[in-house]
């Protein structure tokens, strides 16, 4: 979540390039980004499990992805207005993300929303 004094500069309802999967993981054939705890509250919910959770090679839980290397529950324009589809249901490392941190500035910079 963001913190007050990063709000105004780094607005995750605009930006929602944390939501890719970076470009160093694809260069290494990473497929899979947001991993999930099995405690994660998604988890508990089969519904989402169903339509948004893929087992990586040692079947460990992940987002799903689509072709264009996003999380499947990211909606809206990158750069322009997103939100998150589970937004109340997701994974414990979206939650612990940085708005302003160093990742953040890095995938922005990856998505080409500069700052």
């Amino acid at each position: 979540m963001a913190r007050a004094s990063d709000e105004a500069e780094y607005d995750c309802v605009t930006c929602g390039a944390c939501c890719y999967n970076p470009d160093d993981n694809r260069e290494l054939d990473y497929v899979d980004y947001v991993e999930i705890d099995p405690f994660d509250r998604i988890m508990r919910k089969p519904d989402l499990v169903r339509r948004l959770v893929v087992l990586d090679h040692k079947l460990r839980p992940h987002m799903r992805l689509s072709h264009l290397h996003r999380c499947v529950a990211l909606t809206g324009s990158l750069g322009v207005k997103v939100g998150c589809g589970i937004y109340r249901d997701r994974p414990q490392m979206c939650r612990d993300f940085e708005a302003g941190s160093k990742d953040c500035k890095k995938h922005r910079r990856e998505r080409g929303i500069e700052r």
